[in-house]
């Protein structure tokens, strides 16, 4: 791995996490409490949404221009 990796910040990683946290910590409730949370639910949705967008963006564009990994 080069530096630049090693510091550079990742969005997907962000919003992936973030979206399944949210999933998992209203799931968590509902067996706990027996009531999803619909604030986590939105945010877990929406952070979920970002990624899949922001992946097929690369996809995309990886494709296009035909190389095997980002750089």
């Amino acid at each position: 791995m080069t530096e630049r990796e090693e510091t550079e910040f990742s969005w997907s990683t962000m919003f992936l996490v973030t979206g399944v946290s949210g999933f998992v910590f209203s799931l968590a409730l509902k067996l706990l409490d027996g009531q999803h949370s619909p604030l986590l639910l939105w945010i877990g949705g929406i952070a979920t949404g970002l990624w899949l967008t922001q992946f097929l963006i690369n996809f995309i564009a990886r494709t296009i221009s035909g190389k095997k990994t980002s750089q």
